[in-house]
């Protein structure tokens, strides 16, 4: 009992240290489930460094900011006015100007953008519309701007903020071998960039939005990311003042589209995928971009490959195994996650052939992360779980319910319940030198964080979709008990 008591303090203790709360604030809710249906989020303005928080409830919209340090900036409150949803796009552009419409929670909030010192812009995106809504500080008001719609048979694809502007790519079905990059900028101007596309399959699966093998995606990486994600074969970047287009559509090679985010200017190059031995026939392939670095894996005739290059300085390493040879690259065990008939919600796998053979052909996928001076990377692959029953949806990398409705999980670990549920998960992960990627056998410097994080967002079904800031994971949570609304770091 004393052992188990002294485990029990170092584990509490261990909880402790690993939140820290940031401030908690007081929107003066009366009932907790006033503020559950409403779109609540933190938003950072990189342009700026400040944090921007809107709490939505029955009644009222509460916005908040903060600087860099989380000192507290200003805060402002007004009255929400709600729009039936069956006559939103009718009543949207008569209430332009009026006070704040604080969305329902099937809008996503897409990112905030700084026009003036105190004013910004959000985004939001629902139904293949982007809506964006002016907030200012200084007047302590805010209200709708336009909103954008598609041209006929058109659909956005992703939407995302970078460098104080807000982008959202798009497809039509009457030009399918081209999509578009348009970007609102601080004045409210539309921009529009047009490029081509070489595929294998019809525009409706190679963009379906989501992941899996079959779709596209947008990586953001300054933000966590997951396996399920990654598996889309056709990735979008927006990094180094470039968007990037990643695809492995084409066997045995990644190709790649950048386009300078200054003059729209556009540059298309390839790099070959490079199985080891004299294989010949690549089964499966995937890629990931981070920042100057390429990572590339393969399987090749029962041989799984990974190489990682510096697009800058041309470094390149490869790691190679066979179905027969020991992983001598990985720094965790082979894991499956995912409860089926057949195998338990938690499996180790002690075999590179059964690594091979799961991964393959089976939404095999690779992700990263800079951790200092060492890249983590994880390799192996994740595939949702066909089960029957209702018809709920669900949004890929899982899905919590959050003051802002569903929302992707946080994690790029798989230790969420998510997991063991809704997905087959196999993977290993490996720890490389940045400077000259090779192999480093140390313990992974991110699991621990990443890991509280997803067991955290397992028990607060309430908390907001988190952010990063540097090294830290910050997000906030509605508690029941106080109706107030905590800020915490990770």
């Amino acid at each position: 009992m004393k052992y188990f008591a002294t485990l029990l303090l170092a584990i509490m203790q261990l909880l402790v240290q690993s939140q820290q709360i940031i401030d908690t604030l007081d929107p003066g809710i009366r009932k907790a489930g006033q503020f559950y249906e409403s779109l609540s989020f933190i938003n950072k303005i990189p342009a700026t460094n400040q944090f921007l928080i809107a709490l939505a409830e029955e009644n009222n919209v509460h916005f908040y900011l903060f600087d860099k340090n989380w000192k507290s900036v200003s805060q402002f409150k007004e009255k929400r006015e709600w729009v039936d949803n069956q006559s939103f796009y009718q009543d949207y552009k008569q209430l332009m100007g009026r006070s704040n419409i604080f969305f329902s929670s099937d809008f996503q909030p897409v990112g905030s953008i700084n026009t003036e010192d105190k004013q910004f812009i959000i985004a939001f995106l629902r139904d293949h519309k982007m809506f964006f809504q002016k907030v200012d500080f200084n007047s302590a008001n805010s209200n709708n701007l336009d909103v954008w719609e598609p041209p006929k048979k058109s659909k956005i694809l992703h939407a995302f903020a970078f460098d104080n502007r807000v982008y959202w790519i798009t497809y039509n079905k009457k030009d399918e071998d081209s999509i578009e990059l348009n970007r609102y900028n601080p004045t409210g101007k539309i921009e529009t960039k047009s490029f081509s596309i070489r595929r294998l399959r019809t525009a409706d699966k190679v963009y379906r939005p989501g992941s899996s093998s079959l779709g596209s995606d947008f990586i953001d990486n300054g933000k966590q990311t997951d396996l399920l994600k990654t598996s889309a074969r056709i990735k979008f970047y927006a990094q180094n003042n470039f968007f990037y287009m990643v695809s492995d559509e084409i066997q045995g090679k990644t190709q790649i589209t950048t386009v300078n985010l200054d003059s729209f200017e556009e540059t298309n190059y390839s790099i070959e995928h490079t199985p080891a031995g004299n294989c010949s026939f690549i089964s499966s392939q995937n890629s990931f971009l981070l920042n100057d670095h390429l990572l590339q894996v393969n399987v090749c005739e029962g041989t799984f490959t990974f190489t990682i290059q510096n697009l800058t300085d041309r470094k390149r390493s490869t790691y190679s195994f066979n179905k027969d040879q020991e992983i001598n690259f990985r720094n965790s065990p082979v894991m499956q996650y995912g409860k089926s008939l057949f195998s338990p919600e938690e499996r180790q796998l002690n075999r590179s052939s059964q690594f091979i053979r799961k991964v393959d052909g089976s939404g095999l996928s690779i992700m990263a992360a800079v951790a200092d001076n060492t890249i983590e990377v994880t390799m192996g692959s994740s595939q949702l779980i066909q089960s029957g029953g209702g018809g709920s949806m669900f949004m890929p990398g899982g899905s919590i319910s959050t003051p802002g409705g569903t929302v992707p999980l946080p994690g790029r670990w798989v230790s969420s319940g998510f997991y063991n549920t809704s997905t087959k998960t196999i993977f290993f992960k490996s720890l490389f030198y940045k400077a000259d990627l090779q192999h480093i056998d140390a313990s992974l410097p991110l699991d621990d964080k990443m890991k509280v994080v997803d067991e955290f967002y397992d028990k607060k079904s309430n908390a907001v979709y988190p952010i990063i800031d540097g090294k830290d994971v910050i997000t906030g949570y509605l508690d029941r008990d106080t109706k107030k609304f905590i800020i915490i770091s990770f």
